[in-house]
């Protein structure tokens, strides 16, 4: 018996099931799954951000020497992260799908192929929507697709978001459901009101006393009326109603539906579901030039240190593994470019670090992107600090009484001292 038909056999036995593939549901009478969700402007714009933030930031592998680091820039694990993860797919294009799966679906998945000798040679993102693990009668995690057990777990990359067990990812479009589906129905309804040029429902009724039309006329009637009058090349033209017919139109009651509002305030449900500033989801409204900067600060700390917490932790897991528990070799995800701040900010931060000594002109121009100067790697100090049992000893030296000078003998044949 082959292996996967083994562990086929053992997964039709009782056991708990992890996950299976979300496939939508109807709310506010519309159909809402991830690839319908991704219609939305505010839910694509989020998992747009999100997903691209992360994907442009350099992840290196790095090994700890000493106290400093060095970075491994030769390894074939940095060659992966950094600039193709397989063939057919960049660095950024893994790590952006990868983000984007687990924002919509909870759960990214990608198969990692090793060397003979059990090291990472390429990483292969996998559907999300057709992927799933299933535990074994032994307790053994696999990874199911197409209804079989193809990828052990420690051949899987899984990047997963809030889940109830630690193992998988809640569907965040099947939580978010009610919210992407109102704002989907919100679309919806204004673009079937500017489909008909803006023109509001309307029932063309007989007068009284006048003679009633025959069906088909009454259907050559209502054809007429909706050719000459839907869409919005159609806004504004006159029409003649013979036959005591009369046309009574029907207020749309966008206003009392407070349309405008229900439209913007779904771009603000919207964001806290993915946890993003408005301001991101160009939503200016309480945005302010005094705290524009802090919030997107708080994007990062937030929003994105999570999200490269947990890309950090499972490569360090699946893709160093437990031969470097002592964390000798690491990958990082370096986001200093994000938390720069605007100009002078930096300038300042850079100055502070500069007078106490623990930056050189070289540091700081390597952080701005710039080229090392000659004599740039020279540490200074002001001459105002100084350690504190140097003091003390200036201190005692001005306290202290000075020795008295001691007396030059006096040649007698001239009469002079000697000058030493």
């Amino acid at each position: 018996m082959n292996p996967i038909t083994y562990i086929a056999n053992l997964l039709k036995r009782e056991r708990p099931v992890l996950s299976r593939v979300y496939t939508g549901r109807q709310q506010a009478g519309v159909y809402v799954d991830a690839d319908r969700a991704l219609t939305h402007a505010a839910v694509w714009a989020s998992v747009r951000l999100i997903s691209e933030s992360i994907a442009a930031l350099p992840w290196r592998v790095h090994r700890r020497v000493g106290r400093g680091t060095e970075l491994m820039d030769s390894s074939d694990l940095d060659y992966i992260l950094h600039v193709q993860a397989s063939p057919e797919q960049s660095a950024f294009s893994f790590r952006e799908t990868a983000i984007a799966h687990a924002l919509l679906r909870g759960n990214g998945y990608a198969e990692i192929e090793r060397t003979q000798r059990g090291e990472p040679w390429n990483i292969w993102t996998l559907p999300a929507d057709k992927v799933y693990p299933d535990r074994t009668a032994d307790g053994r995690i696999w990874y199911i697709m197409d209804g079989q057990p193809v990828y052990e777990a420690a051949n899987v990359f899984h990047l997963k978001g809030l889940g109830f067990d630690g193992l998988v990812g809640y569907p965040v479009i099947d939580h978010a459901a009610r919210t992407v589906g109102l704002g989907l129905a919100l679309d919806t309804m204004a673009a079937a009101t500017f489909q008909n040029g803006g023109v509001p429902g309307a029932v063309i009724h007989q007068k009284e006393g006048g003679k009633g039309l025959s069906p088909q006329a009454v259907e050559n009637l209502l054809k007429s009326f909706e050719d000459r009058f839907r869409g919005p090349a159609n806004t504004a033209k006159a029409m003649y109603l013979d036959a005591g017919v009369t046309l009574e139109t029907l207020d749309l009651p966008l206003t009392s539906l407070q349309f405008l509002e229900s439209r913007k305030f779904q771009i603000s449900e919207i964001a806290r579901w993915f946890r993003v500033p408005p301001h991101k989801l160009a939503d200016l409204d309480r945005a302010t030039f005094s705290n524009i900067e802090h919030q997107a600060l708080e994007f990062v700390t937030d929003t994105l240190v999570p999200w490269i917490t947990r890309l950090e932790t499972e490569a360090q897991i699946k893709l160093i593994g437990r031969n470097n528990r002592m964390g000798r070799v690491y990958t990082k995800i370096n986001v200093a470019g994000l938390l720069r701040g605007d100009i002078k900010s930096r300038y300042d931060a850079y100055g502070v670090g500069r007078d106490k000594g623990w930056l050189s002109a070289n540091d700081i121009r390597e952080m701005e992107d710039m080229n090392p100067v000659a004599g740039g790697d020279e540490y200074l100090v002001q001459s105002q600090m100084v350690p504190q049992d140097m003091l003390r000893e200036m201190n005692q030296s001005k306290t202290e009484p000075a020795a008295p000078p001691i007396a030059t003998p006096v040649d007698p044949a001239t009469n002079l001292r000697a000058v030493k």
